[in-house]
């Protein structure tokens, strides 16, 4: 009994969570967490430091400026992850039903006569 008041102390003190304790970690216990055991760029490999630096560049910018999903049309926020002939295109096309992406509204209405899903 006395060992588990000390753990208990210890969780609520601590800002890492303890494992014995059962309790779920809050923001900032994560957020203190990410920055301690986050890795700096001295302890990554050059060649992995240059394409992360990339990664990061290309996603900064939204590629994709509008996608319509069946009778919506909704403007993008951030960046989406398509292939590079998809992410030239400024607006997307989507089938309401299997979701498979189209760079023009023609081609989903053939894709929409031959699909065969009629729920998402």
């Amino acid at each position: 009994l006395g060992e588990e008041i000390v753990k208990h102390k210890k969780a609520k003190d601590s800002p890492m969570p303890v494992a014995d304790s059962g309790q779920k970690m809050t923001r900032t216990q994560k957020r203190k967490f990410d920055e301690i055991n986050t890795t700096t760029s001295a302890d990554v490999d050059p060649t992995t430091a240059a394409l992360e630096h990339e990664r990061e560049q290309a996603t900064k910018v939204k590629n994709i400026q509008c996608v319509e999903l069946g009778c919506y049309e909704m403007d993008t926020w951030y960046y989406s992850p398509y292939p590079e002939e998809f992410s030239k295109c400024s607006k997307l096309y989507l089938c309401e039903y299997c979701l498979k992406y189209f760079r023009k509204a023609k081609t989903l209405d053939r894709h929409k006569v031959k699909c065969d899903w009629r729920h998402p």
